[in-house]
């Protein structure tokens, strides 16, 4: 039952402000640049940042461990 909290937040970010660790990986595994980053935080205070590479969603954990990714 959500009584009316928020679900979760998604907030743009600058590309600096990912961790290291996911502009690293998206460095890595991509070979492009990152358009665009946001942080998500979940209703329990999870926090998982998101960068859009090449029109694909690649969504990481707090620590930019690598989550999944999705094709816009």
């Amino acid at each position: 039952e959500l009584n009316g909290s928020v679900a979760e937040t998604e907030v743009q970010i600058k590309i600096n402000e990912l961790p290291a660790a996911v502009r690293s990986y998206v460095k890595t595994k991509y070979m492009a640049s990152i358009t665009e980053a946001s942080k998500i935080t979940k209703a329990d205070g999870t926090v998982n940042y998101e960068a859009e590479v090449k029109k694909t969603d690649v969504l990481f954990d707090a620590n930019g461990n690598f989550l999944k990714e999705s094709k816009d």
